[in-house]
């Protein structure tokens, strides 16, 4: 189960910076998750590993809002892209 879903902002937290819209999420072979971010105002695409990106700051009324849309997600889900 990803933190991300399509159409999430997010930053990458180290390193150079790359503000991103997340396009896809998928599982590598391995059952490892990936996630490909359209870098803002540029459109370059780069796939992460889900650590490599975080939520810009959420205030805490959007964070409970995330958390619940992760917990109602089930787990055998597919992404739509595949």
């Amino acid at each position: 189960m990803s933190k991300f879903k399509i159409g999430d902002k997010a930053i990458k937290v180290k390193g150079y910076k790359f503000p991103c819209t997340i396009v896809s999420v998928f599982e590598t072979k391995a059952g490892n998750v990936r996630v490909v971010g359209e870098m803002d105002n540029y459109g370059l695409l780069h796939i992460f590993n889900e650590g490599q990106l975080e939520h810009p700051e959420l205030d805490q009324e959007d964070m409970i809002k995330k958390n619940e849309e992760i917990l109602a997600t089930p787990q055998n889900h597919k992404p739509s892209n595949l």
